[in-house]
């Protein structure tokens, strides 16, 4: 399949970024916060599918979030690890509720038929 990251530094991050601004800059005031569970290390099972699930709670005055899946590759060390299936809906606020699944339900209908 490819090479693995078993026995390395490397290591894999599902970041989500927070900004108080539409297409803000990371590094700049428009950055607020992150939240950056590791995903997969040089310690995780070997040849396996793992199903992972980040859940978080967007800060005060959070305008926008960015999802980035980031490898980390430490000591030019070598590895591989493929990602699959990524989903990154919001939960809405229950007044805003029915008016998103509909959306989201059209998006999805539109996606099938291409």
């Amino acid at each position: 399949m490819g090479d693995s990251i078993s026995g390395t530094e490397n290591l894999v991050e599902l970041k989500i970024n927070y900004y108080n601004e539409l297409c803000g800059e990371f590094g700049t005031a428009q950055y607020i916060s992150s939240d950056v569970p590791t995903l997969v290390d040089g310690k995780s099972i070997n040849d396996a599918w793992l199903q992972k699930e980040l859940f978080s709670t967007a800060p005060n005055g959070a305008v926008e979030a960015r999802l980035a899946i980031v490898f980390q590759q430490r000591g030019d060390a070598s590895g591989a690890v493929y990602i699959d299936n990524v989903s990154f809906p919001s939960v809405p606020e229950p007044g805003q509720f029915a008016f998103l699944i509909f959306i989201g339900t059209t998006n999805f209908l539109r996606q099938k038929r291409a």
